[in-house]
């Protein structure tokens, strides 16, 4: 069974700083046991990224996760780039072949996997508004462009980050927009899916005032939070509340996770055993 440990026994990790507080490694390890693949997954907490990137080249990992705040750090640091990493211009995953390390990204296709998979909805001829701007945003909003939305609407608090990143939607075709998170009110009606982005709202500051007010929500509305502790954020809980359709970050990362395990092993994992594994993981966490 994949939950025997040998000398044949694969390593993958997941590099960050802070990595504390993932769930990866219970997701992963279970999609392994799943599979019955002879793998382990651990986490690492990552300051000086060049120095684990050639460790784990030199000790011949199967591959490793990459997140904050290395996943555009180490672009420099591999061999290669897929498409989907040139793309967004940041790894989150990355994968031994050889003598060489090729840099991934699966955290949009993640969240429009969640998006069809949890909602039944399609990016294509959608308009999407955004709020934030950071690596996330920039992952998701190329990942809808690429597939056909109508049109993204980035909003941020220093509106020429936003700027920055509609640039680059702009520049593979899409319609996008930027504007100041001060001037949602303008924009809230014509957006048919809202995705906060931004860490607002995450465990342990669950309290703070989402950044898409209250009245600004309609039942016409589906709101989406990339964060998936808490579950459901307020964010969620005030849209539930005006009768929108919600959807958390959980799906989004669970995806992700099976399409990095995929990009590792040739094999995609069945989401269902991953949810149980990563619901126990939180239900730990309290």
């Amino acid at each position: 069974m994949g939950s025997n440990i040998s000398s044949r026994t694969g390593l993958v990790g997941l590099f960050g700083d802070p990595v504390s507080h993932s769930i990866s490694p219970q997701i992963q390890n279970r999609a392994f046991e799943v599979l019955d693949l002879s793998l382990r997954y651990l986490a690492f907490q990552v300051q000086d990224l060049a120095a684990a990137v050639a460790g784990a080249k030199a000790m011949g990992f199967v591959g490793f996760n990459v997140t904050i705040p290395h996943k555009q750090a180490i672009v420099p640091l591999l061999d290669e780039l897929a498409q989907s990493a040139q793309n967004i211009g940041a790894v989150n995953t990355v994968k031994r072949e050889g003598t060489k390390l090729i840099g991934h990204n699966t955290d949009g296709d993640g969240f429009v996997r969640a998006l069809k998979s949890q909602l039944g909805i399609e990016p294509r001829g959608k308009r999407f508004l955004l709020l934030g701007a950071g690596g996330a945003s920039r992952a998701v909003a190329l990942t809808l462009a690429a597939q056909g939305a109508e049109r993204i609407i980035i909003a941020n608090r220093t509106v020429e980050h936003a700027q920055l990143l509609a640039q680059d939607v702009a520049s593979i075709g899409g319609d996008v927009t930027a504007i100041p998170i001060s001037g949602l009110s303008r924009w809230t009606e014509e957006a048919q899916i809202i995705i906060n982005t931004s860490p607002v709202g995450m465990h342990p500051e669950i309290d703070v005032e989402p950044l898409l007010p209250l009245d600004l929500i309609s039942r016409d509305h589906v709101i989406c939070d990339l964060i998936y502790n808490p579950r459901p954020t307020k964010l969620l809980q005030q849209a539930a509340h005006r009768g929108a359709r919600t959807m958390d970050g959980l799906g989004m990362l669970l995806w992700q996770g099976a399409l990095a395990c995929q990009i590792w092993t040739g094999k995609l994992p069945p989401i269902e055993p991953l949810v149980d594994a990563a619901l126990e993981a939180l239900a730990k966490q309290g």
